[in-house]
């Protein structure tokens, strides 16, 4: 009897860690997903942004500045970018082993009550 709730208190937390890696990749892919958005977001922007010569803002270089400013910003979000998809990369192998682990531990435990 005792034995029992061992097996199935083993069953449950090799369950409970594949779940937490699986939020792990839920999150990093959604942290990724809104490096991605941003960047769409800021080349969106800057597609709009085309130079009037006529306009008084170009004229003092206002536009060049705010180009300048775009495209430092978009080279952090592309190191964020990269950042996210390292750390996606790192939880899909962590998902991969926890739930490898959790689906051994299942058949390990139908073995075992036979």
């Amino acid at each position: 009897m005792a034995d029992d709730r061992r097996i199935a208190a083993l069953g449950q937390m090799g369950d409970m860690i594949r779940d937490m890696a699986l939020a792990e990749l839920r999150q990093a892919a959604q942290r990724r997903g809104a490096a991605e958005s941003a960047i769409g977001d800021l080349d969106a922007q800057r597609r709009r942004v085309v130079p009037d010569l006529d306009d008084a803002a170009s004229m003092v270089g206002a536009d060049l500045a705010w180009h300048r400013w775009a495209d430092a910003r978009r080279a952090e979000l592309n190191i964020e970018l990269a950042t996210c998809r390292a750390a996606e990369n790192r939880s899909k192998t962590h998902a991969a082993r926890a739930f490898g682990r959790a689906e051994a531990l299942q058949r390990i435990i139908s073995r075992m009550r036979g």
